[in-house]
């Protein structure tokens, strides 16, 4: 199966495309749609009009169903980047990780020598 998004393939059974992460969860609903009103209006075409209302009929069908179902139309996943994940200042990652080291040794999860240690790492960094 192609994704409607990027073009590629992907499986049938897939919730979301792995290369350009749209919701893919009802294009299987789609593909047999289509299936299904390509042979209905093939076997329709071919009772009225023998064998090139087959084809037609089963175009029809399929191009209706594509149509309907807004093939195409899904849109991205929005991504929201958080404060957290940007890149900050020197001087406020620092400050974080100061407080934290901080936190650690109040609960004493750290000894006062491991503290002061990575204290001057950070500071040093500055």
């Amino acid at each position: 199966m192609l994704c409607s998004g990027c073009g590629k393939g992907i499986p049938f059974n897939g919730q979301v495309c792995p290369y350009c992460q749209r919701d893919k969860s009802k294009d299987q609903q789609y593909t047999v749609w289509a299936l299904v009103l390509g042979l209905g209006l093939g076997y329709l075409g071919y009772k009225l009009f023998g064998g090139w209302g087959a084809i037609v009929g089963f175009v029809v069908g399929c191009l209706v169903a594509f149509v309907a179902s807004g093939a195409g139309s899904s849109k991205p996943p929005e991504v929201r980047v958080t404060e957290d994940s940007m890149p900050g200042s020197t001087e406020t990652s620092s400050e974080v990780r100061l407080k934290k080291l901080s936190d650690l040794r109040q609960k004493g999860l750290i000894n006062e020598s491991e503290y002061a240690t990575r204290r001057k790492v950070i500071l040093d960094e500055l």
